[in-house]
């Protein structure tokens, strides 16, 4: 069963997406997709126009890094490959 798409958001972005608010220009979001459906979703990615910028394993599934472009939050959301939406944030040393 998929997740409803308000429970994929960390909260720093659920306003966001509710209010149908752009994420800033140059940010990029992390997305946690199901297991076994990565060629899929970053079809669907390509599809929407978003570029995935890097790739990186978790317990819970594939994930990516994308630049969103104009793609809304709510179009992420409603995809079912996806589980999570984080912005991402650079590692500081």
């Amino acid at each position: 069963m998929p997740f409803e798409p308000y429970f994929k958001f960390e909260p720093a972005l659920l306003a966001k997406a509710v209010t149908q608010e752009p994420v800033a220009a140059g940010s990029r979001l992390n997305l946690t997709l199901l297991p076994g459906v990565r060629d899929q979703g970053v079809a669907q990615l390509q599809q929407m126009g978003a570029s995935v910028v890097s790739e990186f394993r978790t317990p819970f599934g594939p994930a990516l890094t994308i630049d969103p472009a104009d793609v809304s939050l709510a179009a992420l959301a409603k995809m079912p490959e996806v589980q999570g939406i984080e912005l991402f944030r650079p590692r500081s040393s």
